[in-house]
């Protein structure tokens, strides 16, 4: 049985600790011995081999399930001493919140001008209390900052008045080129690496002045399947595509600011060999890791699996929810981005398993930036969703 969001439901707790005579209760009676001795004791009865699930993922169940018999108050985002609670500035974008009618406002300055919309977006991420919060692309873009803020100083000042930073910045320079998705690998054209490079360098210089040091990359779409001609991600293609990433990391470390490489559906660094084969050609001094949850369980692995193996480049990572199977043959096209949104959800109501994601984030001491994001139904209601859920599910078992 899968250790999931039901991990302690009846059928669970049966499977491994059988209600006969030899088997103790659980009372709802506030026990008077410690919650560490409680737990080590039903974790020493628990029968792995009958449940079908690892100790350590009963364990991260029972933590759960003894804060609600202890009447514990839930770990609120913001006071946590583990994780930097952040999101993914696109997750703001709600055409209602903005009174906006088409998502196309928010890459069109008149529409939504940079002085509407980066006010009320850091008083929004702020009352969420939230510590910091992802540039992406559109108005929650780095020039869009820079033309509302018109330098990093005063940026900084103004996030520093409300207690939030700029966690990390993503670059779409694999997956967009001229404001279209590109489909043609444009990045293998020796014309598009030196414009990437020197994006990337304009990029990295705004974010070392911003105090921001992690630099978060796309990576390209693969083909369709059965396309002619086929594309396939072997190891020339991993090879040349590792070493463009190794130059974008050598010229943002040297601008303070770690490259970190983002899993995408429909990708070259979703399926699990894949991220491994670019996790390997990569140099780990200058990239490192930034997997999303939702993505990587598109690609038929476990989040928590796939990112123990390369713990050690583990920078931060994208928190969203997946509640349908991508099937191989995905039309991969100019409305890809579109045709994703019914297969992602909100954090704890989809497919992801995240009592084994906060077992693996409390067993390698994981201490930096998890970023909420909602993207396939960006909006406030869903954020606050997300939130209730960790709040209140997740961070007990890692506070």
């Amino acid at each position: 049985m899968r250790c999931g969001q039901g991990l302690l439901n009846s059928s669970v707790l049966h499977s491994g600790l059988k209600a006969d005579s030899t088997t103790p209760r659980i009372s709802p009676r506030r026990p008077t011995h410690s919650r560490s001795s409680s737990r080590h004791y039903l974790v020493d009865l628990f029968d792995g081999d009958k449940a079908g699930l690892s100790r350590g993922a009963f364990e991260c169940g029972l933590l759960q399930l003894q804060g609600t018999l202890l009447g514990e108050e839930n770990v609120d985002l913001k006071s946590s001493a583990n994780l930097k609670f952040a999101v993914q500035i696109g997750s703001l974008y709600d055409l209602g919140f903005w009174g906006v009618d088409d998502y196309s406002a928010f890459y069109d300055t008149r529409s939504l001008t940079p002085q509407t919309f980066w006010g009320r977006a850091i008083e929004t991420i702020s009352g969420f209390g939230l510590r910091g919060f992802e540039l992406t692309y559109g108005s929650g873009s780095w020039r869009s900052a820079l033309a509302r803020y018109g330098s990093g100083k005063t940026f900084r000042e103004a996030l520093a008045a409300k207690e939030l930073e700029v966690c990390s910045a993503f670059y779409a320079g694999f997956v967009f080129r001229c404001d279209r998705v590109d489909l043609e690998g444009s990045w293998r054209l020796q014309t598009r690496k030196e414009e990437i490079l020197r994006e990337v360098e304009g990029y990295a210089d705004f974010l070392h002045e911003w105090g921001c040091r992690i630099l978060v990359s796309s990576v390209p779409f693969r083909k369709t399947k059965n396309v002619d001609p086929p594309q396939f991600v072997d190891s020339a293609y991993a090879s040349t595509l590792a070493d463009l990433f190794n130059q974008i990391g050598y010229i943002t470390a040297k601008r303070g600011v770690k490259l970190a490489l983002h899993c995408e559906t429909n990708g070259v660094f979703c399926l699990r060999r894949d991220i491994d084969l670019l996790m390997l050609l990569t140099d780990p001094v200058y990239v490192s890791f930034c997997p999303d949850t939702a993505h990587i369980r598109s690609g038929g692995s476990d989040p928590a699996e796939v990112v123990r193996n390369h713990r050690s480049r583990f920078l931060a990572a994208h928190w969203k929810d997946y509640k349908k199977v991508m099937p191989l043959d995905f039309p991969i096209d100019e409305k890809v981005f579109v045709n994703h949104v019914p297969y992602f959800t909100t954090v704890g109501e989809g497919l992801v398993d995240w009592m084994s994601w906060m077992c693996l984030l409390r067993d390698i001491g994981f201490q930096s930036w998890a970023i909420l994001e909602v993207g396939a139904s960006p909006g406030l209601a869903t954020l606050k969703a997300a939130k209730s859920y960790v709040e209140g599910s997740l961070l007990p078992i890692y506070s």
